[in-house]
């Protein structure tokens, strides 16, 4: 199961996890990583934030944590993405994601934030091609101090500034909203009406009922065209297992870095 919510009800979200949420329950935020490169937060003094190595950056572009998004993580389990990062939480996960109002817009200044903060996200999972677009003075949508001094900030930081120009920019009368990651980063943009996500119904699934959309059917087709064929994705993990935590598959680790 996904989690979508409002931007409003996500901010409250992330409030309530700092203190809400306890072992064996993990939060992976994706303003909760530090890149290799970075120097550890000495003030904030959260040591336990997850380090990004720099290979990886080059092995695996555009890849968590570059998503505005939370993953909420049980420690009892694994869910092996990726074989060569030991150092990070890789147990079993829902998804949390934002919802964003996104184009057209009502007014030039939700455009604009809603434009910079895209421009913001492209530059922090793909920063060297930001920076060689700007060594070759190519045109772009942010003002180059901007985008220069963006990039000399830490992660956090800038997930920080870009969460804060969604919040800025949303409103409940917007028409339609969707989720930021997927306009820059992979170049597309799916849209969900507003009226769609404005009552809820409750379906079942599995041994229980969830709340959804009272226009799930069209939010359904908004994201996967004809959704009553079965549909097959490529497989998220290498290893799977509910039964032990994915430590034990790893070895013995003492803490996230």
């Amino acid at each position: 199961v996904d989690i979508l919510m409002l931007r409003p009800d996500y901010e409250k979200f992330k409030r309530a996890i700092e203190t809400e949420i306890k072992p064996p329950y993990f939060v992976d935020a994706w303003y909760d990583y530090r890149l290799e490169e970075e120097e550890p937060d000495i003030v904030n003094q959260k040591n336990f934030f997850q380090v990004v190595k720099r290979e990886q950056r080059q092995k695996y572009p555009c890849f968590w944590p570059f998503w505005p998004m939370i993953k909420l993580k049980d420690s009892r389990t694994t869910f092996i993405q990726y074989l060569d990062r030991p150092h990070v939480h890789q147990g079993i996960w829902i998804d949390i994601f934002p919802f964003d109002p996104v184009p057209p817009f009502e007014t030039d200044e939700q455009k604009k934030n809603f434009y910079v903060a895209s421009d913001f996200l492209y530059a922090m999972a793909l920063p060297d091609v930001i920076r060689e677009s700007l060594a070759k003075n190519y045109p772009t949508a942010v003002k180059r101090e901007l985008l220069e001094n963006f990039l000399s900030m830490p992660h956090r930081i800038k997930a920080g500034i870009i969460e804060g120009l969604l919040l800025k920019n949303f409103s409940p009368d917007a028409k339609f909203v969707g989720q930021i990651r997927d306009h820059n980063v992979v170049k597309r943009l799916k849209y969900y009406a507003m009226k769609d996500l404005a009552n809820t119904v409750y379906l079942p699934f599995e041994r229980i009922e969830i709340p959804a959309p009272a226009g799930y059917e069209d939010c359904l087709t908004s994201q996967y065209g004809d959704w009553r064929e079965a549909k097959i994705f490529n497989k998220h993990a290498r290893v799977f297992s509910a039964d032990f935590p994915f430590k034990d598959f790893f070895g013995k680790v003492d803490k996230f870095e």
